[in-house]
């Protein structure tokens, strides 16, 4: 039987379509998957609004990035979530990649790790 090759296994960045007049919100943008996609999406022309706790590290981020917009976004509160939402009108494509991890291993982190990333 011939061996079979599954396309999903073979995608790269590459494959991104033009991403022209799309609007991008990603959590967690400052690093890791979150910054990777963010790089990507803007490489493929996506306009990008960086939703993250550090506004700071986002707008370091802006020099790279240039035209993203920062949005002060803490996930673990319903406040600063409000306050974002009120703040965006329309977006074509949502990436919900923040997360946290805490120090200690408490009830209330367990809930926060949840509340956040789930």
């Amino acid at each position: 039987m011939p061996k079979t090759t599954n396309p999903a296994t073979h995608w790269t960045a590459a494959d991104i379509p033009d991403l022209t007049g799309q609007t991008w919100l990603i959590t967690g943008a400052t690093n890791g998957l979150g910054l990777s996609t963010a790089r990507e999406a803007h490489a493929k022309g996506a306009r990008l609004i960086l939703a993250v706790r550090d506004t700071t590290r986002g707008e370091q981020l802006t020099r790279e990035l240039s035209g993203a917009d920062v949005l002060q976004l803490d996930l673990a509160s319903l406040d600063s979530v409000r306050e974002a939402a009120a703040q965006v009108s329309n977006i074509d494509v949502l990436i919900n990649n923040a997360g946290t991890s805490p120090q200690q291993r408490t009830e209330w982190a367990v809930h926060e790790v949840m509340s956040v990333s789930g």
